[in-house]
């Protein structure tokens, strides 16, 4: 029950810490997850009441909108250095269409039909999922803490969802 009611972060900081001390990139990442721990929670709620391709395609819009204006401004020389090759062209469609917006259109999808409760914990599942394509699919080789790190992951969804009743069956049992 302890594990699977704490706060997140301190199984974050096994997958992703080298030590212990916090830097702004990990308050940049926690800041990230409270905005998305928002949005599945919105997903959820308003996700069965309106139609989810265009609250998809609004969220698209936002974020493209909120990242690209800011960028352009603080950073004019590395925007205007850019050379618009079809090449570059297709890599950002690519990664903008296929790896970004199909992914939260198929994400919201799914936390329309689930409680959000059920859906941040399978969401909780990406980090240990990217890691077992790039252990599978590129050889790439894991240390200890990781593993720690995503077997708190997998117990914590374990216990949240079951509240370890399967424990309970076999001491009812045998007490029979």
């Amino acid at each position: 029950m302890v594990v699977a009611r704490s706060p997140p972060y301190w199984k974050l900081m096994l997958v992703a810490l080298d030590d212990l001390s916090i830097r702004m990139g990990d308050l940049l990442t926690l800041a990230g997850a409270v905005f998305y721990a928002i949005q599945i929670s919105v997903a959820s709620i308003y996700g069965r009441d309106l139609d989810v391709n265009v609250s998809t395609f609004w969220m698209f819009v936002t974020v493209a909108v909120v990242c690209s204006v800011p960028t352009v401004m603080l950073e004019p020389a590395q925007v205007a250095g850019v050379v618009w090759a079809p090449s570059l062209v297709g890599v950002l469609a690519f990664l903008s269409v296929g790896c970004t917006c199909v992914a939260i259109l198929v994400q919201n999808l799914a936390l329309a039909h689930v409680p959000s409760a059920t859906g941040s914990l399978l969401l909780s599942l990406e980090s240990p999922s990217g890691v077992l394509f790039s252990v599978l699919l590129a050889g790439e080789m894991l240390s200890a803490r990781p593993v720690a790190g995503f077997a708190l992951i997998f117990c914590s969804i374990v216990v949240s969802e079951t509240k370890l009743a399967f424990l309970a069956r076999p001491l009812r049992e045998a007490r029979s």
